[in-house]
């Protein structure tokens, strides 16, 4: 690769990194209000300006998160899938990865952004561990995310849920990759809320 697309790539990751759940709402709907039809005609200015207004921003700091999100993809989809991706590697050189059945953003709303991710529960007493090491990566690498949601599925049949549950963003930032075996049970699964086990006697760490 020359320099000038190492460059580039460097760029549009740091924007990446930097864009977050509150950036993501704001450029998502400067698309949409730009792509209207009497906002097409309209000066720069003017759009940002008008958009300003909606967002309750400045038009200056709008016009930062828009180059943010410029430089992260430029599309609302690009950048969910960017995130997506980013997650994903995350995980790459882990026993979890090649069970990773689906890691999905939904941003059809996007000012709540949710992750579903879907994986194979081979070891069913490591489950803690897996849900934790999700969350570590899903919160460091998709900051657009505000809820994420789990479900391991017995690989047996590949339906029967072991574990759901949901975790908050905020939540997910306090979850150490370097300490996820020694406080996935009694620490780390206390972040999540709604978490049903399909056999809780194997689980009674995380459930006290």
């Amino acid at each position: 690769m020359s320099l000038l697309g190492t460059l580039t790539l460097s760029l549009a990751l740091s924007a990446a990194a930097d864009l977050t759940a509150e950036d993501f709402r704001i450029y998502c709907g400067w698309q949409g209000e730009i792509a209207k039809d009497e906002n097409k005609s309209l000066a720069k200015d003017k759009q940002l300006a008008k958009v300003a207004k909606l967002a309750k921003v400045s038009p200056k700091d709008l016009k930062k998160i828009v180059a943010k999100g410029d430089g992260a993809g430029g599309s609302c989809e690009a950048i969910a899938k960017d995130h997506e991706s980013r997650a994903r590697k995350a995980l790459e050189g882990t026993p979890l990865a090649a069970r990773v059945e689906s890691l999905q953003l939904d941003f059809d709303d996007p000012t709540h952004v949710v992750a579903y991710v879907k994986w194979k529960g081979e070891q069913e007493k490591r489950l803690e561990e897996e849900a934790s090491l999700i969350a570590w990566a899903v919160g460091s690498n998709a900051p657009i995310v505000r809820t994420l949601s789990i479900r391991a599925v017995d690989p047996k049949d590949g339906e029967t849920a072991l574990l759901e549950g949901k975790i908050s963003a905020e939540q997910m930032t306090k979850i150490d990759k370097a300490r996820i075996d020694s406080f996935a049970d009694a620490r780390y699964m206390k972040l999540f809320d709604g978490v049903i086990f399909a056999n809780p006697h194997l689980h009674q760490a995380s459930l006290k």
